[in-house]
């Protein structure tokens, strides 16, 4: 069994979800803003400019 899935199985299932959620919601920010920049970069009107 590797370190990883070991250190796995002595953490909650709530703790985990938790990490899950966090990382998830984390990643949806993320590409949200990313979506956000590329739309003003290809639409200067957006920006204000």
């Amino acid at each position: 069994m590797t370190p990883l899935l070991s250190l796995l199985t002595l953490v909650p299932p709530a703790a985990a979800r938790y990490v899950a959620t966090s990382a998830a919601r984390t990643a949806t920010d993320q590409a949200m803003l990313y979506r956000e920049m590329l739309y003003r970069e290809t639409r200067p009107e957006a920006s204000g400019r």
